[in-house]
């Protein structure tokens, strides 16, 4: 059985991705002092590259993590976004050629 490499990448992408929202959250909640529901939800939107501005950091330390956050998370968040997004492409390209061969097209989303 051989390795599928953008399923390989988008599972190292998805560990990235989640390490950096698991630690943002917890270095945000030391740092800053906020709630863990605070602190998950600053790293949400800023990774998301939304920035409502509602919640943001006051320390000097918390603004040079904040930079950081935003350089790692929304680099991941668009792999991640990439790689899914190119797998659900290459499965409907996949199906409509066989469907233009008169192929069952089940049994190529069973893969």
């Amino acid at each position: 059985m051989s390795r599928d490499p953008l399923r390989f990448r988008l599972g190292i992408n998805l560990v990235i991705f989640f390490a950096v929202l698991i630690s943002g959250t917890l270095i945000f909640t030391s740092l800053e002092g906020w709630s863990f529901l605070n602190a998950f939800y600053y790293v949400i939107v800023t990774i998301a590259t939304v920035g409502y501005g509602d919640i943001h950091p006051i320390t000097s330390t918390g603004k040079v993590f904040a930079i950081l956050l935003i350089i790692t998370g929304v680099g991941t968040f668009l792999g991640v976004i990439a790689n899914t997004t190119e797998i659900i492409l290459r499965r409907r390209e996949k199906w409509l050629r066989r469907k233009k061969l008169n192929l069952n097209p089940a049994s190529i989303l069973k893969k």
